[in-house]
């Protein structure tokens, strides 16, 4: 059942419609609206899908805002179906996706408004991202648990390598021709659809400017869930899927076997590591590895030695 408060339905259509999926995170999801509403930008509609098993709709200030519509999509059905749901209801031409966990950063609307006119013929979108990780192991994380980590800023062939809330922006067309997202990957559906846009020629661009404001290694997050990554076999789905497109785009193929290993090697599986690595050499491009991969590779090596080994290594204190 789909239960939708529309409140801006008799207002000018929106130039954005920036989808929100969310499913019992409350206090994320009044941080990452909060960061929408805070935009100098404000031609947009914020089209929350509630993807709780529950039929109590949410109660929350943040969701009276006017540029709000909220979907209650009762049922608990994935975060791709919640997308599905917030792409067939955008008004807009062109859809941004937003995890309820992140964070649109300061005046991104601006410069991706901005991208857009500057050049009609793309039609996908996204950003650059800056990572806070947790500084701590503890299940509830207080601000002053966070770091900044990592800064990542792409380049226009990097679009298999992001996520969706990577302030990724495309056309509600291209969704016409290339699908949504598909609902048999319950992790991953961003990469598949990405990969799958790309295999359609739709012409994409990134934008150097920090879009995204993203947290990552809480305890809730999907997409360092390694462990259902690997027991779904997501990347074997995904080269099984789009066979001929990945034997036509080897950097593709290379960037995707990269991050198999990885989730792999993170898994504690180093049989299907040593696999997946393998094939990954038989490509070349080895100095892309130690580009995108390689300290990644030794960071959840360590992580995964020091769980076996159930050390504890204390940080120097400053």
């Amino acid at each position: 059942m789909v239960n939708k408060i529309d409140t801006v339905a008799s207002k000018q259509v929106p130039f954005f419609s920036i989808v929100v999926p969310t499913c019992g995170r409350p206090g994320m999801l009044e941080r990452a609206i909060g960061s929408l509403v805070a935009q100098g930008f404000t031609a947009f509609e914020i089209v929350v899908v509630d993807d709780r098993p529950t039929a109590e709709p949410l109660s929350l200030s943040c969701l009276e805002h006017d540029s709000v519509r909220y979907i209650q999509n009762t049922g608990a059905h994935g975060v791709a179906n919640a997308r599905n749901l917030g792409i067939d209801q955008a008004r807009a031409e062109w859809v941004l996706f937003l995890d309820d966990d992140d964070e649109l950063a300061d005046d991104y609307l601006t410069t991706l408004h901005h991208a857009i006119l500057a050049d009609a013929d793309v039609e996908f979108f996204w950003s650059g991202v800056r990572v806070f990780y947790a500084d701590s192991d503890k299940a509830v994380v207080t601000a002053s648990d966070w770091k900044t980590k990592e800064i990542k800023l792409y380049k226009d062939d990097d679009a298999t390598y992001i996520g969706a809330s990577y302030g990724v922006a495309l056309k509600r067309s291209v969704f016409q021709r290339c699908g949504n997202f598909d609902v048999d990957f319950p992790v991953g559906e961003d990469t598949e659809l990405f990969v799958r846009v790309m295999s359609e020629g739709i012409k994409a661009r990134a934008i150097p400017h920090i879009g995204m404001i993203k947290h990552e290694t809480h305890v809730e997050r999907l997409s360092t869930n390694y462990t259902k990554y690997a027991d779904l076999n997501i990347y074997e789905r995904i080269f099984r899927k789009h066979r001929a497109y990945l034997a036509d785009n080897r950097k593709v193929y290379h960037t995707q076997l990269c991050w198999a290993s990885l989730v792999y090697i993170n898994n504690g599986n180093f049989s299907d590591t040593k696999y997946f690595f393998q094939e990954f050499l038989t490509l070349g491009h080895y100095w892309s590895y130690f580009n995108m991969g390689c300290y990644r590779t030794v960071h959840y090596m360590t992580s995964t030695i020091k769980k076996w080994c159930g050390l504890s290594i204390s940080r120097a204190s400053a």
